[in-house]
């Protein structure tokens, strides 16, 4: 749900600066566990336009540092894109996450 909210509110930059971008790992083992595959690629791709090729920082005030450092013009590009096909829903997420929770008594 976490991952959900900070996207369509302010996309893949929004849910990384923030707190929530240090429970990636557990996004990323829910959308597998949910089969909820493209938005894992997406979240995935998103990490990676961010990052590059080095682990993201756990810690909120280390991932800002690196997210405060100015970007290219194509990395902007690239995460507004993976923002619009995030919105577009590809895996009907909140139904996944709503019938995951369900089915695991969360409420």
């Amino acid at each position: 749900c976490e991952l959900e909210g900070e996207v369509y509110n302010g996309g893949f930059h929004q849910y990384f600066f923030n707190s929530s971008g240090s429970r990636y790992a557990y996004a990323t083992l829910g959308l597998e566990d949910m089969g909820a595959l493209q938005s894992l690629t997406l979240l995935r791709r998103a990490q990676s336009v961010l990052f590059g090729d080095q682990e993201q920082p756990s810690a909120t005030s280390q991932r800002r540092e690196v997210l405060n450092q100015p970007s290219s013009g194509a990395s902007q590009e690239a995460l507004r894109e993976l923002d619009k096909l995030f919105w577009e829903d590809p895996d009907a997420l909140h139904e996944k996450i709503s019938g995951y929770a369900k089915s695991h008594g969360l409420f």
